[in-house]
Parts: structure tokens; C-alpha cells; sequence
């Protein structure tokens, strides 16, 4: 597996332990740089990261900008870090990006103008999924905090069960789109709604992906260097 790695961690024990604590547990991003290293710090909700889902859902929140020059990504889970090369996340931006061009055109031709929504299932990995919400606007500059508030209002009391089972949201304008992972959303016009669309406490993302792992690459917070 050439993109794990197991040769310590490359930021010091209170950088880790302070993106831990501080940053929003779902995928919650931090660039930092330690001895002209730079390392991206992804937060994510579950004791073990699992890297081979986990990647993909950074990418919802991370950009080309953060990946470039980057030497590390840390997975920090509640319990174990996976520490990975970023030419994987890189790879997952890219691509995401371009689904992203091909699902706003086909979002804006079937949606109707007027805060017109779906579920949209991506046709590349039917697990991701994401809510679709089309702006009655010329572009993403017109978005006032009143039109996403009027978005999130016309999914009426599909709200709930549709972010739980969504992982990004696309906004669809006139002209352009832009795409934000689930806790940009909600942080943004749903912050109500938090608890009651948290991510449930899970071992792993998906089982099946920890069966086929190559093992290493999981830094227990008991194994940090201290100072």
C-alpha cells in the first residue's frame, strides 16, 4: 500500500492533541507547517480512521490549494491517527471536481428554478450522496444568508432525513454552482439542526474496508513524543 505511512507523526504531540480538541469533529481542516513541513490535519468522526473512506470525505472540505506542497495528511480520529501520503486526497479532489461540473449542468436543467431540491446520488460511488438545492439567482455572488435561509426552508420536513443521509450539498445558480461538505451547510443555516443530524458513533466508517487494510500507519496517542 504506497500511500500509508509509518514513520511517526510529523507535527509535535501539542499540534495533534490541539486539532483533536479544537477542531470540528467532522472533517474539520487545518494547514500547519512544523520544520518547513507542511501537513494537512483532518479531523474525523470515529475512534479509528478509516482511511480508505475517510479520504474521500476530507475531500468534500479540502482544496488543490491545501494538498499543494503538502508532505502529510493526518486522519485524526477520537482514539488512533493515520498519517497518508496527500497524493491520494489530491487524486480525490480532482475527481470530485470534475463529477462536480457534470452534476450542476444536470442539476440545473431537471431542478425547478424556484428553490427547487433533490437527493442526488453520485453515479461513480452510490454511497455518496449529496442534497441539491437550486438558487432562483445569476450566481453564488447574489447568495445572501436570506436565500440559503428560503433553500433550507423548501425541503420542509425532509430536512432531518435528508442530511443524515448526505454526506455533501450542492448549490445550483443560473450561472454557476459551488459544492460544500454537510457540516458547512449546517453550520451555516442548520446549526439547529446539529444534533439531530450528528454522525452516529461507528468503530469504522465501513467494516468492510478495515477487513482488507494493510495494517501500520495508526499512531496511538499514548505512542506521541512528549514536548
Amino acid at each position: 500500500m504506497p500511500f500509508l505511512v509509518d514513520n511517526g507523526p510529523p507535527v509535535d504531540a501539542a499540534t495533534l492533541s490541539a486539532a483533536r480538541a479544537e477542531l470540528p469533529r467532522e472533517y474539520g481542516l487545518r494547514v500547519v507547517t512544523q520544520a518547513g513541513r507542511k501537513t494537512i490535519l483532518a479531523r474525523v468522526p470515529r475512534q479509528k480512521p478509516d482511511y480508505n473512506y475517510e479520504l474521500a470525505m476530507v475531500a468534500f472540505y479540502a482544496t488543490l490549494d491545501d494538498v499543494k506542497d503538502a508532505k502529510d495528511v493526518l486522519l485524526i480520529g477520537d482514539e488512533k491517527t493515520v498519517r497518508m501520503e496527500p497524493l491520494r486526497l489530491r487524486d480525490h479532489i480532482r475527481e470530485q471536481t470534475r463529477e462536480d461540473k457534470d452534476a450542476a449542468q444536470s442539476l440545473r436543467s431537471k431542478l425547478t428554478r424556484e428553490y427547487g431540491w433533490t437527493k442526488w446520488a453520485s453515479p461513480g460511488n452510490v454511497n455518496h450522496k449529496a442534497l441539491a438545492l437550486r438558487l432562483p439567482i445569476g450566481s453564488m455572488a447574489e447568495a445572501s444568508e436570506q436565500v440559503l435561509l428560503k433553500s433550507r426552508a423548501s425541503v420542509g420536513n425532509d430536512l432531518v432525513d435528508t442530511l443524515t443521509d448526505v454526506q455533501f450539498v450542492y448549490f445550483v445558480t443560473d450561472s454557476d454552482f459551488a459544492r460544500v461538505g454537510r457540516r458547512v451547510f449546517i453550520d451555516a443555516v442548520a446549526s439547529d439542526l446539529r444534533e439531530a443530524v450528528a454522525t452516529k458513533e461507528s468503530k469504522t466508517a465501513a467494516p468492510i474496508h478495515l477487513a482488507y487494510q494493510t495494517p501500520g500507519g495508526l499512531i496511538n496517542k499514548m505512542d506521541l513524543p512528549r514536548g
